[in-house]
């Protein structure tokens, strides 16, 4: 049967390839022509100030948000999308987290605590940027596209830091032309960093700031990168900690060597001092959070939710937990079905397969730019000796941690290690430039094919994506289009209602439909599991007000049928 939707990425793929020799034929002609000032002036005139590449950046960012969530609708897919949402919801209203509610266990979920309290088990800085959205703007979304725009003028400052503006600038748009839009061979992870709230660009953000600054600490120690150093180190802690804590390790031991060589005690203390001031600032933060969701300063929502519902554990080299006694045969499914298998699989990978690989590269460069980047490991550089270890210890990450080549791995776990890479692009960018043949400089048109093939493919294969999507937009196949069927409908029977959601068999698990705000009662529906009779009435009678309704959604189409 023919799949026009692989047909399509193949597509795609052949011609990034034959997008080169093109360009490369179309460049000769306009330089044999002596015509491509219309090309070079625009460049001069942008890069003539500091100010205007921060600023392009800036909006291009903005405007390749909004052009991803048309393409790719910005409603949630997946369970941890629904995680954040409640977060970004919580801190919308005010609320660091909600107090249980009194039926909690018809409400129990994927990667969201009932108990102690009612929130989301991930780090908070992903939800405070879903909040900044939605109550500046009216919704989350925006924040997500912010976080991206922020990220790529911080990731900007970051490579000035290396290299010079006309190459700084072409790195900052990377996100914006290629992953934070999405990947051209993979329709489902298409602009998820800037059209989801999985998350990506905010962790994207701390490590900018904290790989920037080191440079020029060292360079010339000031209260300005020392503060902006701890503010990364800060963010990173809030979104992506494990990961983010090994960059911190690394950074901070390459600041300590450097201090030790060249700078005065004197000079190193008001160096430290303001970033360990912003760092102990974030750590009491995150510990009043922890306290107020948990109970414990030292006690993460994480790991509280890893101990009540899962039986994998946080590593690889751990055993598994005995399982718990599950309440919802969805969730103990999730578990024995789908992440036990993972786990078992993770422990058998390599540090960093062939598969997680192809990802990385096609996800962040692109088959061009994967070329250029091996001409990196030509930098002659100590900086290089940083670079390495920083991939290095991404691929230990990879290792030791769940989510890997078993049909978990994700880039925004990367994302923490992602400056060193598109470093080590850019280097090889210049290195390139450099090529000569005999008396034959062939280096600049060579890196001009290569940087215009990744703005021209990323043009064809957003009209091709485009194609492939829009027209499945309101098809029934995904929960959400479904649930927002639904919840346009039910409202013409009523103000309020309750829904009870019965699950056949063999229910997909990661088809999810009970999920709720932060203000249960106050919802127009409220979406609660089916349990026993007894349980179900005493809902029922809690929610008097309510019309109530069971949905099997495992149905062709999904029925609603009145509570009885």
């Amino acid at each position: 049967m023919f799949d026009a939707q692989y047909f399509e990425d193949w597509v795609i793929l052949l011609a990034e390839w034959a997008t080169i020799p093109a360009l490369a034929v179309a460049f000769a002609a306009v330089r044999w022509a002596r015509r491509d000032h219309w090309v070079t002036a625009p460049v001069r005139w942008l890069l003539a100030n500091e100010r205007r590449p921060l600023v392009t950046v800036f909006l291009l960012a903005l405007v390749t948000g909004v052009v991803s969530s048309a393409i790719r609708p910005a409603w949630p897919f997946i369970h941890d999308e629904y995680s954040y949402l409640l977060a970004g919801d919580t801190f919308a209203h005010g609320r660091i987290t909600n107090p249980p509610h009194p039926f909690w266990k018809h409400f129990e979920t994927f990667h969201v605590l009932q108990q102690p309290s009612y929130q989301s088990k991930y780090p908070p800085a992903q939800g405070l940027v879903l909040a900044l959205g939605q109550v500046v703007f009216g919704h989350p979304i925006v924040g997500v596209w912010l976080s991206l725009a922020f990220a790529c003028v911080a990731l900007y400052w970051c490579l000035r830091a290396w290299a010079a503006r006309g190459w700084s600038l072409f790195g900052a748009t990377l996100p914006c032309i290629r992953f934070g839009s999405g990947p051209l061979w993979d329709s489902d992870l298409w602009a998820y960093w800037a059209a989801s709230y999985w998350g990506g660009a905010v962790a994207f953000l701390g490590a900018c700031l904290a790989f920037g600054a080191m440079p020029r600490l060292l360079r010339k120690p000031g209260w300005k990168p020392s503060l902006l150093l701890g503010l990364g180190f800060g963010i990173l802690a809030a979104s992506r900690p494990f990961e983010g804590l090994l960059v911190a390790l690394l950074i901070s031991a390459f600041l300590c060597v450097g201090f030790l060589r060249k700078t005065k005690p004197s000079h190193v203390l008001s160096a430290v001092a303001p970033g360990a001031f912003v760092v102990t600032l974030c750590l009491a933060t995150l510990s009043y959070y922890n306290w107020r969701v948990t109970g414990s300063p030292f006690t993460t929502p994480y790991t509280v939710y890893l101990d009540m519902y899962d039986v994998v554990p946080l590593f690889t080299f751990q055993e598994l937990s005995p399982e718990p006694n599950y309440r919802h045969e969805i969730l103990r499914r999730f578990q024995l079905e789908f992440m036990v298998p993972t786990f078992r699989q993770q422990q058998g990978e390599p540090l960093m397969d062939i598969h997680s690989g192809r990802i990385l590269s096609g996800f962040f460069l692109g088959t061009p730019l994967a070329l250029v980047t091996f001409l990196g490991l030509y930098w002659r550089s100590r900086w290089l000796l940083l670079v390495m270890l920083t991939l290095g210890t991404a691929a230990l990450s990879h290792a030791v941690t769940l989510p890997g080549s078993g049909g978990l791995f994700r880039p925004h776990y990367f994302a923490p290690f992602a400056p060193a890479l598109l470093l080590l692009t850019i280097r090889g960018l210049r290195l390139l430039r450099t090529f000569r043949f005999g008396r034959h400089a062939l280096g600049t048109p060579i890196t001009r094919v290569v940087v215009v093939s990744c703005v021209v493919v990323f043009v064809a294969a957003a009209a091709l994506r485009l194609h492939q999507q829009w027209p499945a937009i309101g098809r029934w196949n995904r929960p959400e289009f479904i649930r927002r069927r639904f919840a346009e409908r039910l409202p013409e029977t009523g103000p309020k209602h309750l829904v009870f959601v019965r699950y056949g068999l063999q229910h997909n698990i990661h088809r999810e439909w009970v999920y709720n705000p932060s203000e249960i009662d106050a919802a127009p529906i409220v979406w609660a599991r089916e349990m026993a009779p007894a349980d179900n009435r005493a809902l029922r009678d809690y929610y008097r007000d309510r019309k109530a309704w069971v949905l099997e959604p495992d149905q062709r189409p999904p029925r609603l049928l009145p509570y009885e």
